[in-house]
Order: structure tokens, then C-alpha cells, then sequence
């Protein structure tokens, strides 16, 4: 219980440290280090204090069309929470704060487009090709010029695809939930469009789902996490997996599970998630054992993807300008895999589709339906 204990607390150091971080990369001026680390912490913790921050970054960056709308539907899942909070209404009051600032690099961006003069339509379709290319960044760019020529839901939305295809799925995820509330006032959404929102905001918090279950792991494997905090939770994770096996020889199977998990957490090493699910398997949780070992399947098959990403990054990067994340077979949206995974080796690929068969839960209609691990 003491390692659990200081796992917790070690996710909470390190949250900090992200935090600290990105405010020291801010002060510096360097807004997409700081956008980084922002976003790792709110994937870590789901927490508000990130997400605004986060949120003051993209619009440093120069995008006041997503902010906005990003507070819009803030605002609007406030409003819906607990109204007995007494800090209710002074985060309200700051949500709406940072709303008219993004609101005012909104008119500013207009105005910019007015004078530029292009219409809306040949930017829209610089766009479309931009996309076809591969080229989300470029796409990005002339989809927001031309809603700022000419503000439509249809261009929205194509703004926020290429900021879901590149990666961007917080923010993205969370204008899709509210989308009524996020979109301009005099802006409104077909029922065709409503239906094409809704699979795209299921994909994301699918890919959120993952990308969550290994942040702590991608973050202790990344140049945002200290040496210090590195080593602990290394030492950590040995002393949850050992406590794991001596659980498991004494019978204790949920002790022996929740160490393994926890392990996993930090490290996401194969061998914990396969033992995360024997120990499901041993307490004829079949169903639990099926969800962890597909699990361990869509995470190796994410890091292949991301790995093969990377090989074709730089000739990409020559031909179109993009730097794109990698494909995941499961969501169907682009996402960035979580660095902190180890691959499967042929054996336990082997050992775990043999166990997926011998449930009956081997292919793709099992993987569907897979949950992350979480702390």
C-alpha cells in the first residue's frame, strides 16, 4: 500500500513539475514548450489551472478562432457544474476574462483578412489540397483564413479536423462536446454536421483514453520529467513489480493485479500488462483479462505506428512541410503514441494473441472495445 501511495504522490511531483515548467518556458517566451508541458499535465491530471494554461499558449501561437471557442465550451461546462461551489463563479469569471482576450485577437485576425482580400473560397481550397497533401499544418493555416474571411461552420469544423489529425485532441475533444456553445453566436450546425462532429469527438476521446492511460509513462520518458523524478519512479516501478509476484505466489490476486497495473502505469512495460492480465484470468475475470491484454496489443501496435512515423517523417517534411503524428489502428485519428512504451517482442505478441484466442477475443471486435489502464 506504501508504493501505491507513492505512486500517487509521484504523479501529483510530477504534475508540479510540468506545471513549473511550462511557466518558466512561458516567461522565456518559448510558447510551444510551454504548450507542451501544459498539455501533459492536463492529460496527467484533467485539471483547469492546465488546460487554461494551455489554452494561453495556442493563442500566443496565434490561434484565437480554436481559444475561443475553447472557452465557449468551457464556460458552458461550468455552468453546468455544482452552482453551491463558491469558486464557481470567480472561475467563471476568469474563463470569461481570457474569452474576451481570445475574442479580441479574433476581431484583429479579421480585420487582418479583410485588408489581405483574398476570398474565402480559394482559401478554403488551398486548404482542401494542403489536406490531400498531407500538409496539415499549411491546411490548418488556410482553413482559419478563411474562416476569418468569412466565418462558416463547415470551415470550422475543417479547422478542427486538422488539429484532430494533428494530434491536438484535448482542446479539439473538448469544442466537439460543446460544440453548440463553441461556435460564434450566429453560427449554426446542420444535423449532417452535428453527426460528423459527434464520430469525430468519439474518435478523440477514444485516442484521449490512451493517450491519458500513458502520459505518466511518456512524461518520465521525456526531456519535461528531472533526472530525480526518473530515477524514482524506475526504483518505484521495480519495487510495485516485485510486490506484484510475491502478491501473486500468496494468492492475493487484486493486490497482485493493482501492483502490476501501477508498474505498467509508470513504465509501460509488456510484461506488466500481460501480467496485469493473468492475474485477471487467474480470478476468472475473463472480461477484465480480455480489456488488459487487448490493451497491451493497441499500445505495441500505436508505438509500431508512431516508430514507422517517424521513419517517414523527414522525407514528408522535405516533400510537404508537415510533421504529423501516427495512425492509430484503433481511433482511426491521428494521435501521438506514448513514447514511455517498450515493444512487444514476437514471443509475447505470440503469448497474448494465443490468450486473446483461447477467451475468444482475438481481431479487431475485441479491440474495440478495450480500456485503458489507469493510476
Amino acid at each position: 500500500m506504501a508504493d501505491h501511495r507513492a505512486l500517487q504522490e509521484l504523479v501529483l511531483e510530477v504534475d508540479n513539475e510540468l506545471m513549473t515548467r511550462g511557466l518558466a518556458f512561458d516567461a522565456q517566451g518559448d510558447n510551444r514548450t510551454a504548450l507542451r508541458a501544459f498539455e501533459a499535465s492536463f492529460l496527467l491530471t484533467s485539471s483547469e489551472s492546465s488546460l487554461v494554461s494551455l489554452l494561453g499558449s495556442l493563442l500566443k501561437l496565434g490561434e484565437p478562432f480554436l481559444v475561443a471557442a475553447a472557452f465557449r465550451a468551457l464556460r458552458e461546462e461550468l455552468s453546468g457544474s455544482d452552482t453551491n461551489d463558491p469558486s464557481l463563479a470567480a472561475e467563471l469569471s476568469a474563463v470569461q476574462k481570457k474569452l474576451d482576450e481570445a475574442d479580441c485577437e479574433c476581431k484583429a485576425r479579421r480585420a487582418t483578412a479583410k485588408a489581405d482580400g483574398r476570398p474565402a473560397p480559394t482559401l478554403y481550397t488551398l486548404g482542401l489540397s494542403s489536406n490531400q497533401q498531407g500538409d496539415l499544418k499549411t491546411a490548418y493555416r488556410y482553413f482559419a483564413s478563411a474562416y476569418a474571411a468569412q466565418p462558416s461552420t463547415s470551415t470550422f469544423l475543417s479547422m478542427l479536423n486538422m488539429k484532430l489529425k494533428s494530434g491536438a485532441l484535448p482542446v479539439a475533444e473538448l469544442v466537439l462536446r460543446h460544440l453548440d456553445a463553441a461556435l460564434d453566436a450566429e453560427l449554426a450546425i446542420t444535423e449532417a454536421e452535428a453527426e460528423m462532429a459527434e464520430r469525430k469527438r468519439e474518435e478523440a476521446a477514444a485516442a484521449i483514453k490512451l493517450l491519458r492511460a500513458a502520459q505518466l509513462a511518456t512524461t518520465l520518458s521525456s526531456p519535461l520529467a528531472s533526472a530525480g523524478l526518473k530515477l524514482r519512479a524506475s526504483e518505484l516501478a521495480d519495487r510495485l513489480r516485485a510486490a506484484g509476484h510475491v502478491a501473486n505466489q500468496q494468492g492475493d490476486l487484486a493486490e497482485a493485479h493493482g501492483c502490476f497495473q501501477a508498474a505498467y502505469t509508470l513504465q509501460r512495460q509488456p510484461a506488466d500488462g500481460i501480467s496485469m492480465g493473468n492475474m485477471k484470468a487467474k480470478s476468472s475475470d475473463l472480461e477484465g483479462a480480455r480489456e488488459d491484454w487487448v490493451e497491451v496489443l493497441a499500445v505495441a501496435d500505436l508505438e509500431l505506428a508512431r516508430a514507422a512515423d517517424e521513419k517517414q517523417r523527414p522525407m514528408r517534411a522535405t516533400a510537404v512541410g508537415t510533421d504529423g503524428g501516427a495512425l492509430s489502428a484503433r481511433s482511426g485519428v491521428l494521435v501521438a503514441a506514448p513514447k514511455g512504451s517498450k515493444l512487444l517482442t514476437a514471443a509475447q505478441r505470440e503469448t497474448v494473441e494465443r490468450k486473446l484466442a483461447e477467451l475468444g477475443g482475438a481481431g479487431d471486435a475485441a479491440r474495440a472495445g478495450a480500456r485503458p489502464a489507469v493510476v
